[in-house]
C-alpha cells in the first residue's frame, strides 16, 4: 500500500505525525489533547472543543467562521471528545480537499491550517473568559447532550453500569461529565481550564492526506514549539480492580425492554488474545452469545460483548424480557465457561480472526479511521500497522483463548428494569 508515515517528538508530551496515502483526495489535521478524566473537570474540558470550532479572535461569530470555511471549497472544522481508559481525549480537527483538486490551484490547506491554529490559540475572549454569548449557547448544547443520554436506553444503561463497574475510578465518568458540572461552568472558569489543558495535556498532532504538504507540516510544528508547558504524563493501562463479591444493581425506568449489563474483569494482559476471545464470545453474528443465547434460546433481543482496552474489562450488554433475566444470565456465563473449557472449533477462531482482520484493514479506507488507528497505536506504544496486528492475531493459540476466558471474573450485574402500566416495578 502506497502509504508513508513519519512520527516525531516535538517536545515533552507533544508529538507530530504525518501520514500520506495518494488514494485520498482530502487533507485532514487532527489536534488531540489527552488528560486524566476527573469529575471536576470533565464538563469544562468537554465544552472547550465546541467553543474553539465556532468562533475565534478573527471570526467572532459562528456565521463568519462558517462563511469563511464554505469559501474554501466547503472545508470543515470538527470536535473531538471521548474516553480512553481513564483519560479524556478532547480536540479539534479540520478537513478540506487536496490542493491538487482546487479549480485555480488555490492552496487552501495552508489557509485552513491558519484558521485551525487561530481557533486553537486565539479564541474569542471577553473579560478574561470566553465570549459570553457564544459560551452560553455552547453550555446549553452540552447540558442538552447530557440530558439526551437518558433517551438512548442501551447507552444509558452502560453509563449507569459503568458508575458501579469503575466505582472510585476515573472511568466511571463520561466524556461529557455530569449535569451539575455543566451547569456550574462559567466563561472564566472554562477559559482557565483551556489554558491548563494546553499547558499540561499530552498533545498529539496529525496531518493525514493524499499529498505531502511541507508548508502545512512546518506551520503546525512551529505553532506548538513555543507554548508554555508543564506536561503531566498520562497512564493508559490501569486495570480495574476486581470486587470482593459480585455487585448487583437494579434500577427501574420507563422501558419496554429490560437492559442487562454484565461486567467481567481480568488481569490477563495480552490485548490481542483478550480481543479475539471477546469477539468469539459476542463480537460477531456467529459468536457464542449471538448464536446460542439470542438465536437458539431466544433469551435476548440483542446480546453482545466488547473488551475495554486499558481497563481489563469485558462488557456483555443485552436487551431482555424481565422474566428471562436469570436464564439469560446463566446462559451468558455458560458461553464463557465453554470458551474456558475449550469448547469451540478451529473455524470459530478462524472466523473471528477474519472478522477482526477485516475491521483492522478498513482503517485504510478514510483519513479519519487511519488517524484513529495510528493515534491509538502510538498511545499504546505498539505502533503496529494493521497487517502487524493481524499477524499477532494469527499467532494466537487455542490455549491462549482458554487462558483468557478462564481469567474472567464476574464483577458487576446492572439491570434496568421496566415499569408496568400503573408505573410500578414490573414483576
Amino acid at each position: 500500500m502506497a502509504l508513508s508515515l513519519d512520527r516525531i517528538k516535538l517536545s515533552d508530551g507533544i508529538e507530530f505525525t504525518s501520514i500520506i496515502d495518494e488514494k485520498f483526495k482530502s487533507n485532514y489535521i487532527f489536534i488531540r489533547l489527552i488528560t486524566k478524566l476527573d469529575k471536576n473537570t470533565a464538563s469544562e474540558n468537554a465544552i472547550i472543543p465546541n467553543l474553539l470550532v465556532t468562533t475565534s479572535s478573527k471570526y467572532k461569530t459562528r456565521t463568519e467562521l462558517t462563511t469563511k470555511l464554505s469559501s474554501l471549497y466547503g472545508s470543515n472544522l470538527s470536535t473531538i471528545n471521548h474516553k480512553l481508559a481513564d483519560n479524556q481525549v478532547v480536540g479539534i480537527s479540520a478537513s478540506c480537499i487536496c490542493d491538487d483538486y482546487t479549480l485555480n490551484g488555490e492552496k487552501i490547506t495552508s489557509e485552513l491550517a491558519d484558521i485551525l491554529l487561530d481557533c486553537l490559540f486565539n479564541p474569542c475572549i471577553e473579560e478574561n473568559g470566553f465570549a459570553n454569548k457564544d459560551f452560553l449557547l455552547r453550555k446549553q448544547e452540552l447540558i442538552d447532550s447530557i440530558d439526551a443520554e437518558i433517551n438512548e436506553k442501551r447507552i444509558y444503561a452502560l453509563i449507569r453500569a459503568n458508575s458501579t463497574i469503575y466505582k472510585n475510578e476515573p472511568s466511571a465518568i463520561t466524556a461529557y461529565g455530569n449535569r451539575e458540572g455543566a451547569v456550574s461552568l462559567t466563561p472564566q472558569k472554562t477559559y482557565s481550564a483551556y489554558n491548563k489543558l494546553l499547558e499540561t495535556a499530552q498533545i498529539d498532532i496529525m496531518f493525514v492526506g493524499g499529498c505531502e504538504n511541507k508548508e502545512v507540516c512546518a506551520k503546525l510544528k512551529s505553532a506548538f514549539s513555543g507554548i508554555k508547558r508543564s506536561y503531566i504524563k498520562n497512564t493508559f493501562v490501569n486495570l480495574s480492580p476486581k470486587k470482593d463479591k459480585v455487585e448487583n444493581i437494579t434500577e427501574s425506568m420507563d422501558v419496554n425492554q429490560c437492559k442487562m449489563v454484565m461486567a467481567y474483569k481480568t488481569d490477563y494482559d495480552n490485548l490481542y488474545v483478550n480481543r479475539l476471545m471477546t469477539s468469539m464470545l459476542g463480537g460477531t453474528a456467529f459468536s457464542k452469545l449471538f448464536t446460542n443465547v439470542r438465536e437458539k434460546l431466544s433469551l435476548c433481543y440483542y446480546c453482545a460483548a466488547g473488551f475495554v482496552e486499558g481497563k481489563g474489562v469485558v462488557i456483555v450488554d443485552s436487551g431482555v424480557e424481565y422474566a428471562n433475566i436469570e436464564l439469560a444470565k446463566k446462559e451468558i456465563q455458560n458461553q464463557i465457561n465453554a470458551l474456558a473449557n475449550g469448547d469451540f472449533t478451529d473455524d470459530e477462531m478462524k472466523n473471528a480472526v477474519l472478522n477482526i482482520a477485516d475491521n483492522y484493514k478498513s482503517n485504510y479506507d478514510t483519513c479519519s479511521d487511519l488517524s484513529s488507528w495510528c493515534f491509538i497505536q502510538a498511545i499504546r506504544g505498539d505502533n503496529y500497522t494493521p497487517e502487524q496486528a493481524i499477524d499477532a492475531l494469527k499467532k494466537i493459540t487455542r490455549e491462549d483463548i482458554i487462558t483468557s476466558a478462564s481469567s474472567l471474573s464476574l464483577d458487576t450485574v446492572y439491570i434496568m428494569k421496566g415499569l408496568d402500566n400503573n408505573g410500578e416495578e414490573a414483576q
